[in-house]
């Protein structure tokens, strides 16, 4: 399913808001529900123009952007600390692919 199915934007609807496509219905009011503690059912009987594939997808993508956002790795491997990426930057030996030209350099000089 594309995303323009599952969720859309315009000026002219809801003021803008982020809307089921093809409905009225904002997306904030899934979220609501389920913060209410509503199970979906209670969410797609109250507003029957949003189809379950599209709620069910809208929840995928909220999932994967966060994974996305957060990584696979924990977030303190992830981390490098302030001045680290600068060094890493300027000193290009410390790659293991600049250190071999390096050496193959300095080999074909001696030679």
């Amino acid at each position: 399913m594309r995303i323009q199915d599952i969720v859309s934007r315009d000026p002219e609807v809801m003021s803008g808001a982020l809307v089921f496509s093809g409905t009225r219905v904002p997306v904030r009011i899934l979220t609501e529900h389920l913060e209410a503690g509503d199970p979906l059912n209670v969410f797609l009987e109250d507003f029957p123009t949003v189809t379950r594939r599209q709620a069910k997808e809208y929840l995928r993508l909220a999932e994967r952007l966060i994974e996305y956002q957060v990584g696979e790795e924990p977030v303190e491997e992830r981390v490098v600390p302030v001045g680290e990426k600068d060094r890493r930057e300027r000193a290009p030996e410390h790659d293991a692919s600049s250190r071999r030209t390096k050496e193959e350099k300095e080999h074909a000089r001696a030679a």
